[in-house]
């Protein structure tokens, strides 16, 4: 009665967004069919895509928490999840109307944990939702004329971000943060990498037109993180594997592999980016992988 019907997406959408949503993802959080209801609620107010409705959802910063947290941090016992469908379905439509920018931006770190960390708990929850769509076979994030160039570059200047050296010239020793919460901050940062990683090398896997303002900078970011972990997990390569020893599967494994997936995948016929793998020492980094 919504998804065709523009009248009735006037009437119920200001009735469901973003009050009533949010208290129904709050108060029936045990109650799957309750959330999937509420969520294809959602899914057809968003129609047409030029209603605008899709903005004012992506800038409800509390409401795309709890869609990510009642989507991905929900073990259910039942084979199939009506919630988890409906939500990844709602997210899928934001992802195939751009909306990851924006999405990702408007979940970015408070006040607080800006001064240490450049990532929050809600991207990394993002980053999984984006990692899970555009890895289907049917991506929104990847056509007929190749995988979305907009969003590649995005992740590209945002990987390049998460690691450039910090801009403050005389730390703050009183606002240090403790040990064990920078440790917990560079546990966070290596694992959302990795899945920036999934993400790029499954959109890279087919050739799209990139800007090379936005990938070289990456290509160089990119290469001097997988210098930091040249002795970490090198039994990683199919030589190595026949060893019968154990490996320990800490949170850097798979890092390089995920790394240097990307790199082969954007050197792959772009002479811009090859030249910045000579230029930056990439090569010895392909070699030895």
């Amino acid at each position: 009665m919504t998804v065709t019907h523009p009248s009735n997406q006037d009437v119920v959408w200001p009735l469901l967004h973003p009050a009533l949503l949010e208290k129904v993802l709050v108060e029936c959080q045990p109650h799957r069919k309750i959330l999937a209801y509420a969520a294809a609620a959602t899914v057809n107010c968003l129609h047409p895509a030029h209603a605008g409705r899709a903005m004012e959802l992506v800038a409800s910063r509390q409401v795309v928490i709890l869609l990510l947290q009642r989507c991905l941090s929900f073990q259910s016992a039942d084979e199939s999840d009506p919630a988890f469908e409906w939500i990844s379905i709602l997210f899928r439509v934001l992802i195939a109307r751009h909306h990851t920018p924006d999405l990702y931006r408007n979940l970015n770190a408070s006040l607080v944990s800006t001064l240490w960390a450049k990532l929050t708990p809600e991207q990394m929850l993002l980053l999984r939702m984006v990692d899970m769509v555009v890895a289907e076979p049917s991506s929104p994030a990847t056509t007929d004329h190749g995988p979305d160039a907009a969003l590649v570059e995005f992740f590209c200047t945002e990987f390049t971000a998460l690691h450039a050296p910090p801009v403050t010239s005389e730390p703050d020793e009183d606002a240090a943060p403790s040990s064990d919460r920078q440790a917990m901050w560079d546990v966070m940062e290596i694992e959302s990498s990795k899945r920036m990683f999934h993400i790029l090398g499954t959109l890279t896997s087919t050739p799209a037109t990139l800007d090379d303002a936005k990938v070289l900078p990456f290509i160089a970011a990119l290469v001097g993180q997988l210098r930091r972990f040249t002795t970490t997990h090198t039994r990683e390569t199919n030589a190595a594997a026949l060893s019968s020893e154990p490996v320990d599967e800490d949170e850097a494994f798979g890092y390089r592999s995920a790394g240097v997936r990307v790199l082969g995948n954007m050197a792959h016929r772009s002479t811009s980016v090859q030249e910045a793998l000579r230029a930056c020492g990439g090569l010895e980094i392909l070699l030895n992988r």
